[in-house]
């Protein structure tokens, strides 16, 4: 990937975090993201039981799909958009190709 492309999508990337940012900091983004943390089982494990206390392997994964959402949001919220922007217009090609991994 050349420089020019990583910075266009370095750039992209920064334009998703702010429009994250945007939308949930407002009251009803609140609300949607109380809703889906209850959705996501966030605060709780993933680990699903049967009835009869098995682990049970479908729904434990479909919990953690659930889960790998929210916390992808809730990171997202929570970036210091200066600080990226300023690591994502530094990042050599080299950093970049070894942090998509």
């Amino acid at each position: 990937m050349t420089d020019r492309l990583v910075k266009e999508h370095a750039a992209l990337r920064l334009e998703i975090a702010q429009a994250y940012q945007r939308l949930f900091s407002t009251d009803l983004g609140q609300l949607v993201l109380e809703d889906l943390t209850k959705f996501a089982h966030g605060g709780e494990t993933c680990i699903k039981t049967r009835d009869d206390g098995s682990i049970c392997p479908y729904q434990t994964m479909r919990a953690n799909g659930r889960r790998e959402v929210l916390l992808r949001i809730e990171k997202l919220i929570d970036l210091d958009i200066s600080a990226l922007h300023t690591h994502m217009m530094e990042t050599s090609q080299d950093d970049w190709n070894a942090d998509k991994g």
